[in-house]
């Protein structure tokens, strides 16, 4: 299988809901139960300011879909387009699309139209309707080379015409793709899909039905095709019932009323039967092992917003102005030890600031904020067991390196994870541009400990692992800047800086310095 690297630059660092996620099952798995909030199983961007409307029809996905992202940001309030904690989670996204887009010789135009500088607040979903792939080398011992065989996957962007800049972002991205494979160009014409206003494929010579890229355009939305006939499936498409349909009924009857603003699905069943070499012995089988998954059929998930619903209109309230909503994200899994339509959730973060003692809403209000309770030595395993599974060659000595630095920085390692208490609070930025502020982007607050030494500590952890991290011992603070290579597209967050407060009971974490000065003073506690 030839691909790009799956993990590099921020994508190691963006890995964050995945890895919540898994941290998540493997507690509720080993124990037999959830972590808090989790439930035994059960059966069963536009030029105009105004917010983009997301309907219900949006959430619907095909009945097969063997995985999907969905994503509306217009829900979390104007302004979100700017908010460099979204840019953060998205760039995630984009690199683990990216990986899969780019298995043998795929193209970059999905990563390239999801940058919210370019979404702006439309809401999009990425959807995978159907996979295979065929072994073109195999040897034993040897991770196998595949090659596509089917490929069906769609970009809907929803952002009515014109699409001139999306369109002009496509072509760009082929002309990328066609200087990486130093291959010949393609060949660009009209393309008929029923129900578009107005279509376009390309293809190159020697290329199969699956690598024909189609994009269209629609009233309401802006297409991306990969395979052929993808798009004329999916606007075609007529059932939309699937298993991602069981997990979140069940995540919504134990949240409540909510609004959803992003989901993510993975049909594992599906995917093993597209793919049964990655699963034997590739990198599909290695990541699902890493994110605690390998015994599931699908896993799922969740994050919304919870409002009550007006009783006249059924539509969710908006939050009282001033008030700083807490998301809610869970995950769902169904397990293949367990009845067939059996799902199981799990609470990744808190329904309100009063179930974590000693915690309250920031005083300056924010658009929105997650409050979780930390699982440091789960989440670090799940981070270094996904890198490694992710990136081939690199991941095998990446398994060594960490052996080594556990070695030597154990004992400390050990010291310091007690000192980072329950509480991490991650804030994203209030309304009203630029220059509006709502304190660091994380907060990790640190419990008091016998014997603690948390900046000796965190000085000596820190600069252990980058060489392009560095420490001012004035303001307690560290700064690692990322060059072209390692950062973001859009440069959102190419610096990153943290900082323990005044009196050493949190650190704060953000891509702004200012954030996290001594100025800043105390955690919201």
């Amino acid at each position: 299988m030839r691909t790009r690297r799956i993990v590099r630059g921020p994508g190691l660092a963006l890995l964050a809901a995945a890895v919540m996620a898994g941290g998540s099952i493997a507690r509720a798995q080993n124990a037999g139960q959830g972590p808090s909030g989790a439930t035994q199983p059960s059966t069963g961007a536009p030029a105009e300011p105004k917010r983009p409307v997301v309907g219900a029809d949006f959430w619907n996905l095909p009945a097969g879909a063997v995985a999907f992202v969905a994503f509306a940001p217009s829900v979390l309030g104007p302004g979100s387009a700017e908010d460099p904690l979204r840019a953060l989670v998205e760039a995630g996204a984009r690199g683990m699309i990216a990986s899969c887009a780019n298995v043998d010789r795929g193209t970059s135009v999905v990563t390239a139209l999801l940058r919210p500088s370019v979404l702006g607040e439309a809401p999009y979903r990425v959807c995978l309707t159907s996979l295979k792939l065929v072994p073109t080398r195999d040897r034993p011992g040897v991770e196998p080379q595949t090659m596509i065989e089917r490929l069906g996957a769609v970009v809907e962007v929803r952002i009515p015409p014109p699409h001139d800049r999306l369109e002009a972002l496509v072509l760009a991205a082929l002309k990328d793709d066609e200087r990486a494979d130093r291959a010949a160009g393609g060949r660009i014409g009209p393309a008929t899909i029923a129900g578009a206003t107005r279509a376009s494929a390309y293809t190159r010579e020697g290329d199969g039905p699956a690598r024909r890229v189609e994009w269209a355009s629609t009233a309401s939305a802006f297409y991306v095709g990969l395979g052929e006939g993808s798009l004329a499936g999916w606007l075609a498409r007529g059932e939309t019932r699937g298993e991602w349909l069981r997990h979140r009924s069940h995540v919504q009857a134990r949240r409540g009323s909510s609004t959803p603003v992003a989901e993510a699905f993975l049909d594992l069943n599906a995917l093993r039967a597209a793919a049964p070499e990655e699963f034997a012995r590739g990198r599909f089988g290695k990541l699902a092992e890493a994110l605690r998954i390998a015994n599931a059929r699908s896993a799922m998930l969740h994050v919304r917003l919870p409002r009550p619903l007006d009783e006249t209109t059924g539509q969710p309230i908006d939050p009282a102005p001033g008030a700083t909503p807490l998301l809610a994200i869970d995950v769902s899994w169904s397990s293949r030890s367990e009845p067939p339509g059996t799902v199981a959730s799990a609470a990744i973060s808190e329904k309100s600031w009063s179930d974590v003692p000693g915690m309250a809403p920031p005083a300056t209000p924010a658009r929105f904020a997650v409050l979780l309770r930390s699982d440091w030595p789960t989440w670090l395993a799940v981070i270094g067991d996904v890198y490694a599974a992710a990136s081939g060659k690199a991941g095998e000595e990446f398994v060594e390196a960490r052996a080594r630095w556990l070695r030597r920085h154990g004992p400390t390692l050990e010291r310091i994870t007690p000192a980072l208490g329950t509480p991490v609070v991650v804030l994203a930025r209030a309304a009203g541009g630029a220059g509006a502020t709502s304190g660091p982007a994380i907060t990790i607050v640190l419990s008091p400990q016998r014997d603690a030494k948390p900046e000796a500590d965190l000085r000596e952890l820190m600069s252990s692992l980058d060489a392009r991290i560095r420490y001012a011992p004035g303001p307690r603070a560290w700064t690692m800047t990322l060059g072209r290579d390692a950062a973001d597209r859009d440069g959102t967050f190419s610096t990153w800086s943290w900082a323990l407060n005044p009196d050493a009971t949190a650190i704060l974490v953000d891509t702004d310095s200012a954030q996290v000065s001594p100025a800043k003073g105390r955690t919201p506690r």
